[in-house]
C-alpha cells in the first residue's frame, strides 16, 4: 500500500464481536470497511448502518455470500468473525484469494485444519493475525494472575468463578 491508500477491509460475521472489531478498524485512517458478510441480512444491515455513520457516509455493500467477498478485487483483508466452525474455511478461502485475514478466536476447531489454514497463510504469502485479547491487552494481567495461581502465591485454589458477556452476567 502507499501512504496515501487505505486498506480496503471486509468482515465476514456481523455479529457482536465482528461489528466491534471492525469499527476498530473502520476508525483508522488508514483502514476503509467496503463490504460485508453475513447470512442475517437484518444483522449486515445494522452493521453497514454504524459504519457509515463512522465512515463519512460510505455504506459498505452488503452480500450473504463469502465467495463474492473473495472475489472482489477492492476488498485487501477480512475480518473472519463467523461462528466458530467457520474460522478455517473462511480463512483459508481468504488466503487462497490472496486476502490477509485477521480470524478472531479460535482459531480452529482441530490440529489438522489450523496446520491447512497456516500452509494456506504460507503458499498464499498473506499475513495472518488471530484475535487474543486477553493474552495482549490489560498489562499482562492475566498472565500475571495465572503465574500467581500456578506458583501458590496466593494459596490454595479453592473455587473458580467465571463471568462472561458485555455487560458481565452475574457467576453463580
Amino acid at each position: 500500500q502507499g501512504s496515501n491508500e487505505r486498506v480496503q477491509l471486509a468482515l465476514i460475521g456481523c455479529g457482536g464481536r465482528g461489528s466491534g472489531v471492525t469499527a476498530g478498524f473502520a476508525g483508522r485512517d488508514d483502514v476503509v470497511v467496503t463490504a460485508l458478510c453475513d447470512l442475517n441480512s437484518s444483522r449486515s444491515a445494522r452493521t453497514a448502518k454504524g459504519l457509515a455513520d463512522s465512515q463519512g457516509g460510505r455504506v459498505p455493500v452488503q452480500t450473504r455470500s463469502m465467495q463474492e467477498v473473495f472475489d472482489n478485487s477492492d476488498v485487501d483483508a477480512v475480518v473472519v468473525a463467523t461462528p466458530d466452525h467457520w474460522h478455517g474455511e473462511a480463512t483459508i478461502r481468504a488466503a487462497r484469494a490472496k486476502k490477509h485475514v485477521y480470524c478472531e478466536k479460535p482459531i480452529s476447531l482441530t490440529i489438522k485444519e489450523g496446520r491447512a489454514m497456516a500452509q494456506a497463510v504460507k503458499e498464499n504469502k498473506i499475513v495472518f493475525q488471530t484475535g487474543s485479547q486477553q493474552r495482549t491487552q490489560y498489562g499482562g494481567k492475566f498472565r500475571r494472575t495465572v503465574e500467581m495461581v500456578r506458583s501458590g502465591a496466593i494459596g490454595e485454589l479453592k473455587k473458580i468463578r467465571v463471568c462472561v458477556g458485555n455487560p458481565p452476567i452475574p457467576c453463580n
